[in-house]
């Protein structure tokens, strides 16, 4: 985007030049200019109402011309705008009472309406009860009220009403009754009322056998049967009322319709009856009804909100009397449940019952759930009043497999039920654990039940007793067996096994077996399976223990598989065992043989030795001992402490002196001697490391030098096969070589590694106390540098450096001319008096820091501020500068992934070229009639990831700052800086210096010159694009200030009239003309007639009224 901005400024600035030098160029000023149009405001027209003067009743102004708000008007509009306002008025309640006279039905409609809205307006309020005749009506609110006049396309009655508040209207009404076949109805449409609002209406019918029925809008809450009329009571969700009703020739009963739906499951032993039941009652006055129950069934709960007690009725057996609540409605709920026995070795199974006394209609169905390992046949010949329906049209909360239905009681379904013989498969898995003295096997066997329900097993293996197997009676297949019974089925060759709730798809089978290993002879067995299933393959795996190397020969039928035991979940004891895996065919035999031979444990040893610096401590030593156990595991780790050590260190204070850790856990301590000994909390082989830790005070200081010998901890359990010595980059510590045996490794990537295989005793280690010696390696994330200039020329640095992984000691440069330089990591002050800053005399700018052994993956921050006077001698009034900053330098080794850069310049001052070791975050940007560089919004984004002190993260860049981002260290850098008053001067003056030359050497005024001037600016931004930014709107206003020049020029500047030359008439000379000379002028066209006109000059006069004669 920085590369157009020229392009388009060159060609607005030198197209505003061309415009100056050609507005010199004309003569004639422009004419004046006429005088402006009048807009007069239309008069006010009839039909607009005036504003101003006084008011008729609606609000309207009745007395001036002019146009002026309307507030009464507007007030309702605005309302009505706005969203959250509540709505003008609505209908808040509707009752209507109706008695049933000859053949019309006279209501008593009661009506409330609010009106929301604090004004005299009148609102519409549409009632409907279009099919009503009203010949009553009383009022009762805060205001006014009145019919509206009829209208084409009214759906009924609208009333108006006028003032906030509670506004009650009663109207009394006849609507007319249809009679359709004995069956009459009323419908009435009602006015729409709030969402969740119901209507509530009473209608009064003579007469006391009468049955009503309503549309679903329309709900009956309670029927009250008088000696002499019926009283309907309910609510209408809608807007229409309609009731229909006819009058029976019987006794209407007192229950008219029961619906029953029963379901049968099957749980363990027993059957479970659910039966869910709605009875309708007609009239609200029966207060109990009488339920029969199943034959079979021992009623366990009866759950409804309706009911208030039941009990057993005295005078019916078999039947039990439900006492209703008071205020039930007429739709009663009830939620039975009944146990029921079953017949497990096969039987028959009656479902019945839950018949009401006088209902009229009582219909349902019964679901059947699945039995497991039963079937249940239904016996249609035997069961009345019953019959099939398919399963999918039917809905059930639980999984059924039958369904029937009734539509009459008592019915019966009659149910053989048979027991189902299941059909399954078995996939076996043996885990098979050879011990120095006993061989452990244990068995899983993975069933899935393809076909009914699996509750008993037969565990087969004749020839478990003659190889010597005895089961484990804690297996946890054998929950229901007693260790006697399980010794002697298993010595049968038959074990049972009865699972404790019957499986109807998947189920696992766990059994250990033990048997005695006798050393010295080849073992021999077989394996166990399962009775009655399908075989399909499985999986052996063979394993020993530590000390145990077993030969196994496989079943002929038998493939290893080196991957089939990743399939599998491996017993605790073989979790860090070495282990075989075979597959077994579905049918072999299974018979496998081993030949077991003894190894003696074998360790081996390696360890490295990790030394650092330790700020006032000395050096810390890490001693880490690389352990390769096999055919044995190990208990505990023992080193010998040499006698210089075992000295300084008393008696009882082991642990405090000695650290061990075995993956990042601290090992228990105790001494015998100068033997240290370390308890692992489990006995362990294979490859594992023990770190040891322990301090060696070392007397130094910042210059001098020191030898030191490093003691390495042996261990009695193995000499050690190598080891290693790993020196920090940066530390001031190196090896002294003298006995030849170590050797560098000059390939390590993180550190100096050294590598002996001589078995040393100890390492000459020597600590340099010079920091010129310092060379370290290590990466930053990110350097962020604020430089800030004042007025005399001193500049203030504030650096922050984010660390990953930060190293012990960080040693870095300054300028040199540096004053109050200030530290902190981590917010903590880094101060020369606590020993964690130190200088050298000898190296003015060097520091080193001592951070002390921080956590690989603990991070940091180290942050630094630093002023430096001007360089040389620093002249304010100066307009340009050259100026260069020096920023903090660390060793060659260290990296730094990302280098940010902020200048923070004067008022006066503005950037005029960037260095060129970094890459701009900035770009320019209108700001309106000005461009101004401003920083990128992803670098504002990132920049709270950079620096972390609130004073520097509120610095505003929009004004005078400017961020650069670069890879890698940058230790130095320079960039130009000019005065904002040469800017301007230099810019425009350029402009007009040029637009004067246009001006007065005409032949420049051509497309040409301006391609040439183009191309030169164009030409120049290659190596000084930044300067021509920076030069271009200064140079804009120098083109502004040339055309207004030019333009007071013309204006000021009086006419001049040129001079005119016009031909004056001079009558021809007397010619005669004979026919021979017009011959000859025929014969000769081509000779040119004698010039005969004369040329006069004419001079105007003063006045340009009359030339004279």
């Amino acid at each position: 985007m920085s590369r157009r901005i020229p392009g388009f400024l060159f060609a607005l600035t030198f197209a505003l030049l061309f415009c100056a030098a050609g507005a010199l160029a004309q003569s004639p000023p422009p004419a004046p200019l006429g005088n402006p149009l009048r807009t007069e405001s239309p008069a006010a027209s009839p039909a607009t109402p005036p504003t101003g003067g006084p008011t008729s009743e609606s609000g309207l102004p009745t007395g001036r011309s002019d146009f002026s708000p309307l507030p009464t008007v507007l007030k309702p509009l605005i309302a009505a705008i706005d969203p959250e306002a509540p709505a003008p008025f609505h209908v808040s309640a509707l009752k209507l009472d109706g008695v049933v006279t000859g053949d019309a039905v006279v209501f008593t409609v009661d009506i409330d309406v609010q009106i929301n809205r604090q004004d005299s307006a009148y609102y519409d309020v549409p009632l409907r009860l279009s099919q009503g005749r009203i010949f009553e009506k009383k009022y009762d609110g805060p205001g006014k009220e009145g019919p509206a006049p009829a209208t084409e396309g009214d759906d009924g009655l609208h009333w108006r009403f006028s003032g906030a508040g509670a506004h009650h209207l009663r109207l009394k009404m006849s609507v007319p009754i249809k009679r359709t076949g004995g069956t009459n109805s009323v419908a009435l449409s009602l006015p729409q009322l709030p969402s969740f609002f119901d209507a509530q209406f009473r209608l009064t019918i003579r007469g006391k056998r009468i049955l009503v029925r309503t549309p679903k809008e329309t709900s009956i809450s309670e029927t009250v049967v008088h000696p002499d009329r019926t009283e309907v009571q309910g609510s209408v969700r809608g807007t229409r009322l309609e009731v229909n009703w006819s009058e029976s020739a019987v006794d209407v009963p007192a229950i008219s319709r029961v619906n029953t739906l029963m379901t049968l499951r099957h749980e363990a032993d027993r059957l479970t009856l659910l039966g869910e039941q709605t009875v309708q009652r007609e009239r609200t006055s029966v207060g109990e009804i009488f339920v029969r129950m199943p034959t079979a069934g021992q009623l366990l709960e009866l759950a409804s909100p309706h009911v208030r007690m039941h009990e057993p009725a005295p005078a019916r057996p078999g039947w039990r009397r439900v006492v209703l609540q008071d205020a039930a409605p007429d739709r009663i709920d009830l939620r039975w449940s009944f146990d029921m026995p079953f017949p497990t070795a096969g039987g028959r199974v009656t479902v019945d019952g839950l018949e009401v006394a006088e209902a009229r209609v009582q219909e349902g169905g019964v679901h059947l759930a699945d039995f497991g390992t039963h079937l249940a046949i239904p016996r249609m010949s035997e069961s009345p009043l019953i019959r099939r329906v398919d399963v999918a049209n039917t809905r059930s909360a639980v999984p059924i497999v039958n369904a029937f239905e009734f539509v009459k009681q008592p019915f019966g379904l009659v149910l053989d039920i048979q027991k189902v013989q299941p059909r399954f498969s078995v996939r076996p898995a043996h885990w098979l654990l050879i011990r120095e003295d006993e061989i452990q096997m244990e068995s899983i066997f993975q069933i899935e039940v393809e076909n009914g329900a699996l509750s008993d097993l037969t565990v087969a293996w004749a020839d478990a007793r003659t190889e010597g197997w005895r089961i484990d009676t804690t297996s946890p297949g054998l929950l229901d067996l007693t260790p006697a019974e399980a010794e002697t089925a298993f010595a049968s060759g038959a074990l049972p096994i009865r699972l404790r709730t019957p499986a109807s798809s998947k189920v696992e089978v766990r059994l250990r077996f033990r048997r005695a290993n006798p050393m010295g002879k080849d073992l021999h067995w077989t394996l166990p399976r399962i009775s009655g299933g399908r075989p399909l393959p499985g999986f052996i795996t063979v394993s020993g223990d530590d000390n145990v190397l077993p030969n196994v020969t496989p079943d002929p039928q038998a493939t290893e598989d080196p991957h089939g035991g990743a399939l599998l979940a491996a017993p605790a004891e073989f979790a860090d065992l070495p282990r075989t895996t075979w597959r077994l065919a579905p049918r072999s035999d299974g018979v496998f043989k081993a030949a077991v031979s003894l190894k003696e444990r074998e360790v081996d040893i390696g360890t490295t030795i990790g030394v650092s610096r330790q700020a006032g401590r000395g050096i810390l030593v890490r001693q880490v001992l690389r352990y390769h156990v096999r055919f044995g595991r190990l208990q505990k780790i023992q080193v010998e402490l040499p006698p210089g050590l075992a000295a300084q260190i008393p008696q009882g204070a082991e642990g405090a002196a000695l650290s061990a850790r075995l993956a990042g856990a601290p090992l228990e301590t105790s001494r015998q001697g100068n033997q240290i000994q370390f308890r692992l909390p489990t006995p362990r082989i294979g490859e594992f490391e023990v770190a040891l830790e322990y301090a060696l005070p070392v007397e130094t200081d910042a210059i001098h030098s020191v030898t030191v010998k490093v003691p390495i901890l042996p261990s009695p359990d193995a000499a050690y096969s190598s080891v290693r010595c790993m020196l920090p980059d940066g530390e001031g510590l190196s090896i002294v070589d003298e006995d030849s045996k170590w050797e560098p490794i000059p390939t390590a990537p993180e550190s100096t590694v050294w590598f002996s295989s001589k078995n040393p005793a100890e390492i000459p280690l020597r600590v340099t106390g010079s920091l010129r010696q310092e060379s370290q390696r290590y990466s930053i994330e990110t350097a962020f540098h604020h430089v800030t200039y004042d007025g005399t020329g001193a500049s203030v640095t504030y650096s922050e450096f984010a660390f990953r992984d930060p190293p012990a000691r960080i040693a870095l440069t300054i300028p040199v001319n540096a004053e109050q330089t200030i530290f902190e990591w981590n917010d903590r002050p880094i101060l020369e008096s606590e020993g964690t800053l130190r200088t050298d005399p000898s190296l003015p700018g060097r520091f080193l820091i001592e951070l002390g052994m921080a956590p690989a993956a603990s991070g940091g921050r180290l942050r630094m501020i630093y002023r430096q006077p001007p360089a040389g001698k620093w002249r304010g009034g100066r307009m340009t500068s050259l100026r260069s900053v020096e920023l903090p330098q660390f060793p060659p080794n260290v990296w730094i992934n990302q280098s940010i850069c902020e200048l923070d310049l004067t008022r006066d001052d503005h950037l005029l070229q960037s260095p060129s070791a970094f890459r701009p975050e900035f770009s320019w940007r209108r700001q309106g009639a000005i461009w101004t560089r401003q920083p990128l919004q992803r670098y504002l984004d990132a920049r709270s990831r950079y620096v972390t002190v609130d004073s520097f993260q509120g610095v505003d860049l929009r004004t005078f700052g400017y961020a650069y981002s670069g890879t890698g260290p940058v230790e130095q850098f320079s960039f130009t800086a000019m005065n904002r008053t040469l800017i301007v001067l230099i810019g425009a003056g350029l402009s007009l210096v040029l637009g004067f030359l246009f001006w007065r050497f005409p032949w420049t005024r051509n497309a040409q010159t301006f391609l040439i001037v183009a191309f030169l600016f164009s030409f120049l931004s290659l190596w000084l694009l930044e300067p021509i930014q920076v030069l271009l709107q200064p140079a804009l206003l120098g083109a502004v200030l040339a055309v207004l020049a030019s333009w007071i020029d013309t204006r000021t500047r009086p006419p001049e009239w040129p001079e005119l030359s016009l031909p004056l008439p001079i009558p021809p000379a007397p010619v005669a003309v004979t026919p021979a000379s017009l011959r000859d002028s025929r014969s000769h066209p081509s000779t040119p007639a004698p010039a005969m006109a004369a040329t006069a000059h004419y001079q105007p006069a003063a006045s340009h009224h009359d030339l004279g004669p």
